[in-house]
């Protein structure tokens, strides 16, 4: 173990002295400088600092040099205070007692540290070690300070694309399809669409001073949302209250349940697939698609392109399908004009003019205005139709009105029908029971076969009311019906339930109702 270089001073009758204790193994050597700084704070006079000097530069065993001829008083064990720059560390120096000085005890070292401003942080296991082994001339540390805590800068993680980039869609093979640009962040009700961590300003620390050191400020953030995006109570997460996209703007997220495009739906977005509501402002180019969960609303015109949508699709204008062009909603379609397209609806279709076209709606169409027509292909409805001029002299044989079966009345009504006997049987066949055996069935069984007769007479009342009602209503529905409020020229076809009639005169201002296995042609009122 290595063994410092330390000194002291012995005081003799003839003078002063000094022993010098060289280091052993590699131990610090003694500073001339340090030697004469301690003699200088002691006041010991004048020094013979040539004989000290020399001493020190051939020390290698323990040697006792006389400094000078003043005799002074002992010379208590004392020690030095260093405080580091920053003020998080303390060292001390101890110097040995004279002969006749006092040494020092713990009280004695903790009042010199807090003479010297040490206040915090003081080791006072190094300090009873040292007073169980005492080392001198070499630095001691006695006392640290607490750093402050790091901070952390809020951070927000944004579960959606802040930046969208224009590019096609590449599938696994490589192939890449320029309809498929993937421009719409798509969002669900419920989705988280961001989380903020918040900032963390550290614990203030204390230097060995006893003086707080503050942390470094952290960076504050805060989440801002608008739109259809909800902020959760610690302000921490926001999510999305609707089905439809989130875009970040200027720092606030806002979800949208319209994607409104401005322009047209071609090159530039790509096909459209949106959790949600659409609106274009411009046309929807041929060869490309948009759907919707929700509405869709074109203010330009459909080429040949394919609409669907889970509620309506409005048309300002209308569809020019070039005989490729398809319309799909559940709910409504409205439009000016359906020209040589398809069109499917859960609603009703309502429009001004109808040319070479296939429209088919579970509700009812209408084509009435007051230059409305209908002119070739097919126009099919669940409910009624309601048109104002049907194809023309020359086109009218290509020109289909039809009103399909209500197919779901007439299955009811058949498994009416079958229940209805059965249940018939069974009630005859309980009441023969009971009349031949009446007196042989015990009184318990007897109970059980009555109470199944009253059970069965119940429903089968209940049914025979909901049977004769659905034959009424196919019998004598006023509503499944063909209004024509213009003219309706030879050769177009009507068909109501599987039952055709052809128009072989022209005829004006006139309704086509089915009686029995006959379509009538009756004027309008």
């Amino acid at each position: 173990m290595s063994e410092h270089a330390w000194f002291q001073l012995n005081i003799k009758e003839d003078g002063l002295y000094i022993i010098l204790y060289p280091s052993e193994n590699g131990g610090q050597s003694l500073s001339p400088f340090e030697i004469n700084l301690y003699l200088a704070k002691i006041s010991a006079g004048y020094i013979d600092k040539s004989a000290l000097n020399q001493a020190l530069e051939f020390l290698s065993e323990t040697t006792e040099v006389k400094l000078g001829e003043a005799v002074i008083p002992p010379v208590d064990e004392s020690l030095t205070v260093k405080i580091s720059n920053d003020k998080m560390k303390a060292v001390v120096r101890v110097y040995a007692a004279s002969n006749g000085g006092r040494q020092l005890n713990k009280n004695d070292f903790l009042a010199k540290l807090l003479e010297s401003g040490v206040k915090f942080g003081i080791i006072e296991q190094t300090i009873d070690e040292w007073l169980k082994d005492r080392k001198y001339c070499v630095d001691l540390f006695v006392a640290e300070g607490v750093a402050a805590e790091e901070s952390r800068d809020a951070f927000i993680e944004y579960k959606f694309r802040t930046k969208i980039e224009f590019g096609a869609v590449q599938d696994e093979r490589g192939n890449v399809d320029f309809n498929k640009l993937d421009l719409i962040n798509h969002v669900s009700k419920g989705d988280v669409l961001a989380v903020l961590t918040p900032a963390y300003e550290g614990e203030y620390g204390t230097n060995v001073l006893g003086q707080g050191i503050p942390s470094e400020r952290p960076i504050f953030k805060r989440l801002d949302c608008g739109g259809h995006a909800e902020l959760s109570e610690d302000e921490c997460v926001v999510t999305s209250a609707v089905d439809g996209h989130v875009e970040l703007t200027m720092g606030k997220i806002v979800v949208h349940n319209v994607y409104s495009i401005r322009g047209d739906v071609g090159v530039a977005t790509g096909d459209i697939d949106y959790n949600g509501s659409v609106k274009i402002s411009g046309d929807v180019l041929s060869g490309y698609s948009v759907k919707a969960t929700g509405d869709i609303m074109v203010s330009g015109v459909v080429e040949a392109a394919f609409l669907t949508a889970g509620g309506q699709i409005m048309l300002s204008n209308g569809i020019h399908g070039e005989t490729r062009g398809v319309i799909r909603a559940e709910g409504d379609v409205t439009a000016q004009f359906i020209q040589s397209g398809v069109v499917y609806s859960g609603g009703n279709v309502t429009c001004r003019s109808i040319l070479h076209s296939m429209v088919s709606a579970k509700g009812s169409i209408t084509v009435d205005a007051r230059n409305g027509f209908v002119k070739g292909g097919e126009l099919k409805a669940g409910g009624f139709i309601s048109v104002r001029d049907v194809g023309s002299a020359n086109t009218g044989a290509n020109t289909l009105l039809e009103l399909e079966s209500d197919d779901n009345g007439v299955l009811e009504y058949q498994e009416l029908e079958k229940q209805l006997v059965e249940m018939r049987a069974e009630q005859r066949k309980i009441l023969q029971v009971v009349k031949i055996r009446a007196a042989s069935i015990p009184p318990n069984q007897m109970e059980l076969l009555k109470s199944r007769l009253s059970a069965l007479g119940a429903e089968i009342s209940e049914m025979l009311e909901r049977f004769e009602q659905l034959r009424a209503d196919m019998e004598t529905d006023d509503s499944r019906k063909i209004i024509v409020n213009g003219t309706v020229y030879e050769g177009a076809k009507i068909t109501i339930a599987n039952v055709s009639y052809y128009v072989n005169r022209a005829a004006s201002k006139c309704q086509f109702l089915k009686e029995g296995m006959e379509i009538k042609n009756y004027p309008l009122v």
